[in-house]
């Protein structure tokens, strides 16, 4: 009987491109149950006798035998592990606004945008919160419970860090004055409430642009 090792080559030899298994001839199977005497063959032999029961099979399977490939066995996969590139940090936008729902509805905005958000309701905290995250630009609203955002505006131009950072004045003042006012003072943009999410996307990459 032939070795085991010889029954697996025989069975599961090569196959045609269809990727069906080669039909073995009356011989073949009479090797692989062990009736016959195969081993006084030699190996050339046997490989003529098994290459030319696959060009007879996919003969049959209207398959040229110019067409067949060999099976590819495990050990001859290449396995290629590349490295992932690192994602580019998104740019960070610091909101800061007393009302809730402008709060929630300027984090929800940014965050469809791909900004990374941080958001706070406390002027008197904005200098804190910008030393802690540094924002690539600041949304400021003017009109702050605790402190005028004129004053916020200020003392993030006091920070050495934050000085070159964009900030841009929201608020629901229209008047012209106000928007004057802002510019004069040094913000970099005004933005009117309420405002379109492609206004503020627009604005921001602006911005972000002429750093």
């Amino acid at each position: 009987m032939l070795p085991a090792n010889i029954l697996r080559k025989l069975r599961t030899d090569h196959t045609c491109q269809k990727g069906r298994p080669v039909k073995p001839c009356a011989t073949d199977q009479r090797w692989m149950s062990g009736r016959g005497s195969p081993n006084r063959a030699s190996t050339s032999q046997r490989c003529q006798t098994n290459l030319e029961l696959r060009a007879e099979f996919c003969e049959s399977e209207a398959v040229s035998p110019s067409d067949m490939q060999p099976v590819q066995s495990p050990k001859e996969t290449i396995q290629c592990e590349i490295e992932p590139h690192r994602k580019a940090e998104l740019p960070s936008v610091l909101v800061v606004d007393d009302d809730a729902d402008n709060l929630l509805f300027a984090r929800y905005a940014l965050e469809s945008l791909s900004f990374r958000v941080t958001a706070i309701a406390s002027g008197i905290q904005t200098v804190e919160a910008a030393l802690a995250c540094l924002p690539d630009v600041i949304l400021l609203d003017l009109r702050l419970n605790d402190i005028s955002g004129f004053e916020v505006f200020s003392r993030l131009r006091a920070r050495k860090q934050l000085d070159a950072v964009p900030i841009i004045a929201v608020t629901a003042l229209a008047q012209p004055s106000q928007r004057k006012e802002a510019l004069s003072v040094g913000f970099s943009d005004y933005l009117l409430k309420p405002y379109m999410i492609g206004d503020l996307d627009r604005m921001i990459k602006r911005h972000l642009s002429s750093l």
